[in-house]
């Protein structure tokens, strides 16, 4: 926990305000850090607890042996970067100006001086550049490190490439819409045969396809798609709507011819009277009867 600044800053706009003892230890306990918070969690919520929770805190991180030594912790931790990158450098640049100003400002930056050399050499790939125009180089303190490194970083800023402006992005992404509106427009495989090896135009299944359906009628084509197997795909039967009159069924020579349906209201049709049969006697009624003689 960084305490000298976090207490400075709640010093100045909380502690000293004219504000209740009680409202003070709500923002401060919302304000710190988990860890910390513990520390205090206990204590009653009224003014006495108030002051006990900053002599407590006060106690454990105003110190200010523990506050260098904390500040001298960060500084040997910086990590070793191999190679130049600005990203990393800038990071590593930042946190030791932080420290340094931190030290100098308790007054106890003599004190860590000596820890120059080594902090120079976790800057392998630009130690040459920082060194190169001050021959009193391995004279340096911190103050003077962290000048050199802060006019590097402003020699070298990070870059901020965007997409939208990054020309070999943009290539990059023109090349594979080329390759997809190119195999959408070129299929790898024959539509007829699945086969890779040959276009579609040269299949000699299609070309067979092609001969026969110029002399069958559209009714036997659906039998010639099945007969190659077209996609092995099944065809569906044709979808036959209200307003479509069902076909009469196909009567082939083999089929015999059904029987005419008679119903009720249709006449019986007379016989059929051929030269070879007897012409049948006129009927006689009673009222023709003729003279007796």
């Amino acid at each position: 926990m960084d305490w000298p600044r976090f207490w400075g800053q709640f010093s100045e706009n909380i502690d000293q305000s004219a504000i209740a003892p009680v409202t003070k230890f709500s923002y401060l306990r919302e304000l710190l850090e988990p860890k910390a918070r513990q520390t205090i969690e206990a204590l009653p919520f009224h003014s006495e607890g108030y002051n006990r929770a900053i002599s407590i805190l006060k106690d454990k991180f105003g110190k200010e042996s523990e506050i260098v030594k904390g500040y001298t912790r960060e500084i040997l931790g910086l990590p070793t970067i191999q190679a130049a990158n600005q990203k990393k450098i800038h990071e590593f640049s930042d946190k030791l100006s932080y420290c340094v100003q931190a030290l100098e400002t308790l007054d106890k930056l003599d004190g860590v001086n000596g820890a120059v050399p080594m902090t120079l050499d976790k800057l392998p790939s630009i130690r040459g550049d920082l060194v190169r125009t001050d021959p009193e180089w391995e004279k340096w303190t911190f103050t003077k490190l962290v000048e050199a490194l802060n006019q590097w970083c402003r020699r070298k800023p990070i870059d901020k490439p965007s997409e939208l402006n990054d020309d070999s992005f943009s290539s990059k992404r023109r090349d594979k819409l080329f390759h997809v509106s190119r195999q959408r427009l070129n299929p790898r495989n024959c539509v007829y045969c699945d086969s890779g090896e040959h276009k579609t135009n040269d299949c000699a299944k299609f070309n067979q396809i092609e001969k026969e359906c110029a002399s069958i009628t559209s009714d036997e084509t659906v039998g010639l798609l099945l007969k190659y197997d077209i996609g092995n795909d099944s065809i569906p039967p044709p979808v036959v709507t209200g307003s479509n009159p069902i076909p009469p069924p196909v009567v082939t020579g083999s089929d015999t011819i059904p029987p005419p349906v008679v119903t009720g209201s249709d006449p019986i049709p007379p016989p059929v009277v051929t030269g070879s049969d007897s012409v049948p006697p006129p009927v006689v009624t009673g009222s023709d009867l003729g003279p007796p003689w």
